[in-house]
């Protein structure tokens, strides 16, 4: 059976945008967070800039018509292919047997339209948005090409356009678990020899009124950094930020000797009640993506090493994450989530997730959670609290448990 190898990775968060910048704020615990006005959009948490995004795009004169995930995707995978050591020579010879699967966020309502309903005030008396008025006049004070960056397949054309990639290629708009599921589908199609290499992996820009608006539909709490703790029993809600995470999948005989771990094992699935359901009901849902993924990997619970977790701040989901963690485990692996560190990423959440696992198999360390009291089942967990544990690990479980209803795992192997 083929391999698949990590083989690359390109990060871009509220941290920065280098492997060693991620390294150093994870192992120091005080990464640059801030609080913001969630009634005030402009002045989102983790509102990302990419530092010299035209020295790594080469089509200068198409960036007029990028949207940010599209500039986010295209320097993320420019920043995977320098770290999985790929030339420009090399990536022509594999140009045909070189892929693309990445998450795409859905589309929302862009920034532009945003900015012109506050400045012409197009809103009825109702306090609503006046769609007649800005249908007759404001779009008509947009560029004509305006919505090509817009569309959730854009970033990954401009991406393949770049980089010369003609192998299978496709995008995935799966909500919040789009990015993860990337990374899935990715390592199947290495498994069934569909490409040599495959460029995977999420991106998550411009939050908008309208992101805010769906969360608080759905009852799910938003809030400021101080209060968003992870697995925490008094934590008040997510913390969204931006960024994008990339991530350069090989088979062995495209490997340029530099490897993070080898995925052994991908679940996905959908919980299709999940708003009819007491949250706790969700544990069992979150236990079979655990178990199905070591079920494909030959692995057995006392072989996982540490869990590179879900948890976001939500406390009625990090609690199901953690009982569903205890029934499955005699003995309680290691514990950590990365969202402490750069807040909850949405769709490229499981993708972030992903990368510090890697980074966590290859240094031989797991980082510790950034706040770590009042957690839930404390006494019974093994939460890595305060100070990196050099445990050498060698197996490690990603989950990503959305607050819309999708379950996915990844079980990956140090190699």
């Amino acid at each position: 059976m083929t391999r698949v190898l990590i083989s690359g990775i390109g990060m871009i968060s509220n941290l920065g945008q280098s492997l060693e910048i991620h390294r150093d704020c994870l192992k120091s615990l005080n990464p640059p967070l801030q609080n913001h006005d969630m009634l005030c959009y402009e002045n989102l948490i983790h509102h990302v800039e990419v530092e010299n995004a035209r020295d790594y795009i080469k089509n200068k004169k198409a960036m007029r018509f990028y949207g940010q995930d599209t500039v986010f995707g295209c320097v993320a995978t420019k920043l995977a292919i320098e770290d999985a050591g790929f030339s420009e020579e090399d990536m022509k010879l594999y140009s045909n047997d070189t892929g693309l699967i990445l998450g795409s966020t859905y589309a929302a309502m862009p920034l532009e339209i945003c900015h012109l309903i506050k400045e012409n005030n197009y809103i009825t008396n109702e306090n609503r948005i006046d769609y007649s008025l800005l249908g007759e006049e404001g779009i008509r004070k947009l560029p004509p090409l305006w919505m090509l960056g817009k569309l959730p397949n854009t970033t990954a054309g401009q991406i393949s356009i770049e980089n010369g990639i003609k192998g299978v290629n496709f995008s995935i708009v799966n909500g919040m678990n789009s990015g993860i599921v990337s990374i899935g589908e990715a390592f199947l199609a290495l498994r069934q020899e569909r490409a040599k290499r495959i460029f995977c992996g999420g991106t998550e820009v411009e939050l908008q009124p309208e992101h805010m608006a769906e969360a608080r539909r759905l009852g799910i709490p938003v809030t400021n950094p101080g209060d968003s703790i992870l697995f925490g029993t008094n934590s008040q809600g997510y913390v969204f930020s931006e960024g994008a995470c990339i991530f350069a999948l090989t088979n062995e005989s495209s490997n340029k000797n530099q490897e993070y771990g080898e995925i052994l094992g991908y679940w996905n699935s959908y919980i299709p009640d999940w708003k009819e359901l007491d949250k706790q009901e969700l544990v069992p849902y979150y236990m079979n993506s655990m178990e199905q993924v070591m079920s494909m990997s030959g692995v057995k619970p006392e072989d996982v090493d540490f869990i590179q977790a879900s948890a976001g701040g939500y406390s009625a989901l990090d609690l199901a994450e953690a009982r569903a963690i205890y029934n499955i485990f005699p003995k309680s692996p290691y514990i950590t989530a990365v969202q402490s560190y750069i807040g909850y990423t949405r769709n490229a959440s499981g993708a972030f997730s992903t990368a510090v696992a890697c980074l966590e198999l290859k240094e031989g360390c797991i980082y510790p959670l950034r706040e770590g009291n009042s957690l839930y089942m404390e006494n019974k967990l093994n939460y890595v609290k305060e100070h990196q544990v050099h445990s050498n690990p060698k197996v490690c479980i990603v989950n990503s448990f959305t607050y819309l209803g999708e379950v996915c795992s990844l079980l990956i192997r140090k190699s």
